[in-house]
């Protein structure tokens, strides 16, 4: 499709990540114990197993045990437990 083309094109010409270029949460793992998503728009669910996040592109979720969110801001958020998984779901 033209948008994607025009998002593929100006990621090349102007070198960006392509996180900021299609609004894609980043995500950090760091250990299996902590997880960082930056450009998030919010949490939608929260458990101890599960974090949900809306994303540009759809629903970000997170797997785990004994979560807990050690920070939330509008630029990222950072969670903590036994990271078991993530899961991207387009919308």
């Amino acid at each position: 499709n033209a948008g994607g083309r025009f998002h593929h094109w100006l990621q090349r010409i102007v070198d960006l990540p392509e996180d900021v270029v299609y609004n894609l949460p980043r995500v950090t793992l760091l250990g299996g114990l902590t997880l960082t998503v930056e450009n998030h728009r919010g949490i939608i669910t929260f458990s101890p197993q599960t974090v949900c996040f809306k994303a540009a592109a759809g629903r970000l979720t997170v797997y785990g045990e004994d979560l807990s969110l050690r920070r939330i801001t509008p630029e990222d958020c950072l969670a903590a437990g036994i990271i078991r998984g993530i899961r991207m779901d387009p919308t």
